[in-house]
């Protein structure tokens, strides 16, 4: 008996610290879930909120209107399409980061951190000064007979907002990998003959892909739920679906809204069981590259 009350004791010293963060995920992640999948099977009331009757009007409505899940696919594409310009944006600041001297490393990442203590706002409408057709991008495009270009209110307006907001994001996790690479590899590749392109192939990438690939997870699901900026460098013309969220509780049909929410989290649920299985078949076969 004194045994099993030992274990018990044991297991909850070792699980106890684990207690405030389960309590979070349950209070701010799975009860909301759970009350959308509630509501997304609610008939929506023509005057307003939602009756008791059980229906699939709402998933019958998303998958027959083509339009959803046209906004639904360009919305993964811009998410794709951000994350894959930011990792090639922050893979060299990261590399940059972990190789120059210690004495530069910390103001280069006080930098880097900066832009986080200014809202997304405040970040979205400096880019519209700076993009717009009046904007200073295109006064100097103008000056050397290029422009102005249509830079705002489009696709292009809103990856440059979006990856400016998602590089500290993306170069973290990737310096943290790096950050961990023995430098004795490349010593020996080096001893053994490999040139500096091949150290950064068979190495630096193989070794530092489980932050990549958790930094491109994080930029995609960000950017694939991500409001401000599409909203405001969009001007309406790029409609993503956290704006059609938006525009459905503004019309208060929360049984569609919820339905377009479970989408999301759906996406981000596989996403992550695809990102576990590419980090466990990496640590398993010694790198997506097959190693050194």
């Amino acid at each position: 008996m004194r045994s099993i009350v030992k274990r018990i004791r044991q297991a909850f010293q070792r699980h106890v610290l684990l207690l405030p963060g389960l309590v979070l995920l349950v209070v701010f992640f799975s009860i909301p879930v759970a009350i959308a999948v509630s509501y997304s099977f609610r008939r929506r009331d023509p005057l307003g909120g939602m009756t008791d009757d059980l229906t699939l009007e709402s998933y019958v409505r998303f998958f027959d209107n083509l339009v959803y899940v046209h906004i639904t696919l360009e919305t993964l594409w811009l998410a794709l399409l951000t994350a894959s310009i930011t990792l090639m944006l922050s893979f060299p600041l990261a590399l940059a980061l972990v190789r120059m001297p210690a004495s530069w490393r910390l103001p280069t990442m006080f930098l880097v951190v900066l832009s986080f203590w200014t809202s997304v706002v405040v970040r979205a409408f400096g880019w519209m000064v700076l993009l717009g057709d009046s904007g200073l991008v295109n006064r100097a495009l103008s000056q050397i007979g290029i422009g102005p270009l249509p830079l705002m209110y489009n696709q292009t307006g809103v990856i440059v907002g979006l990856v400016h907001v998602m590089v500290p994001i993306m170069v973290f996790p990737i310096y943290a990998s790096l950050a961990s690479i023995d430098p004795h590899l490349e010593e020996a590749a080096e001893g053994l003959g490999a040139t500096r392109t091949q150290r950064f192939i068979r190495i630096n990438i193989p070794l530092a892909m489980p932050g990549i690939l958790s930094g491109v997870l994080l930029v995609f699901l960000i950017t694939a739920g991500f409001y401000v900026t599409p909203a405001l460098l969009g001007g309406g013309r790029v409609l993503v679906i956290s704006s059609v969220i938006i525009q459905q509780v503004g019309s208060l049909n929360y049984p569609f809204a919820s339905v377009l929410s479970l989408i999301l989290v759906i996406v981000a649920l596989a996403s992550s069981l695809v990102l576990a299985r590419l980090i466990g078949r990496d640590k398993v076969e010694g790198g997506l590259f097959g190693g050194y």
